[in-house]
């Protein structure tokens, strides 16, 4: 009998198999996503590819807004300027 016990895998006879489990899960619903815009120039925003931040999609206002504990903070204050 095997067991199933967070990410590892635990095989008969003592033999401990670790299997990788992709827990991809995006932080910001779609729903939530297609609704927010950026507080400047009211642009969509987009994930960026590390996760860490929405990008306005506006290439003249280029403001990444932080996500912090998986909560968007779309203060303009607290936005950094990436080109």
């Amino acid at each position: 009998m095997s067991v199933l016990k967070n990410d590892y895998f635990i095989a008969p006879y003592n033999l401990v198999i670790l299997i990788v489990l992709e827990k991809k899960v995006m932080a910001i619903s779609p729903e939530l996503l297609e609704i927010l815009r950026c507080p400047k120039c009211k642009s969509k925003v987009k994930i960026k590819d590390d996760e860490t931040g929405l990008r306005c999609t506006n290439t003249e206002c280029a403001l990444v807004y932080p996500i912090r504990d998986e909560i968007p903070v779309m203060l303009v204050e607290e936005a950094t300027v990436e080109k």
